[in-house]
């Protein structure tokens, strides 16, 4: 997500708190050390389809809905992608 000028600290404070009120999310939060300062970046790693459904769901409920405004209030813009990572064990 990209903040608003000056506004990384607050959301990554909601982010946060967003964090630990979900029962399906445990992602991993970071900032750049380097680059766009206004950057937060979320990562949650999953292990099947229906676990993303399951996020999806929470993220979109009533009671995420506080969080999804504030969030919207203290950003310029998100991106959502999802992918696979394969390895090969040698």
């Amino acid at each position: 997500m990209v903040a608003k000028r000056g506004e990384a600290p607050a959301l990554l404070e909601t982010v946060l708190e967003a964090s630990e009120a979900s029962k399906t999310m445990d992602p991993l939060v970071s900032v750049p050390a380097f680059g766009n300062v206004d950057v937060v970046r979320v990562v949650n790693p999953l292990a099947s389809l229906e676990d993303a459904n399951a996020i999806a769901e929470e993220l979109q409920g009533d009671a995420f809905a506080g969080f999804r405004r504030k969030i919207a209030s203290l950003t310029l813009s998100q991106m959502r992608t999802l992918s696979r990572v394969a390895y090969v064990s040698s």
